[in-house]
């Protein structure tokens, strides 16, 4: 998955628990709104921070070609 689309996921899920700890906790708009945006950021950046380790860890498709 490329790091632009994980970042919007994770962005898209933080936003999405903001939310419904928003709207759990009975919140007023502007403390909502702070903490939708810091659960939005904070999961964009775990999404591009987990799409760029998948691509540091996944093998490269030339090294397993049968060579040792």
């Amino acid at each position: 998955m490329p790091t632009l689309h994980a970042a919007a996921c994770g962005g898209i899920a933080g936003l999405l628990l903001g939310v419904f700890i928003a709207l759990l906790n009975d919140m007023q708009v502007a403390d909502a709104a702070y903490r939708l945006f810091i659960l939005a950021m904070c999961g964009a950046w775990m999404g591009s921070i987990l799409a760029v380790l998948n691509d540091l860890l996944m093998p490269d498709n030339d090294t397993q070609s049968g060579r040792h």
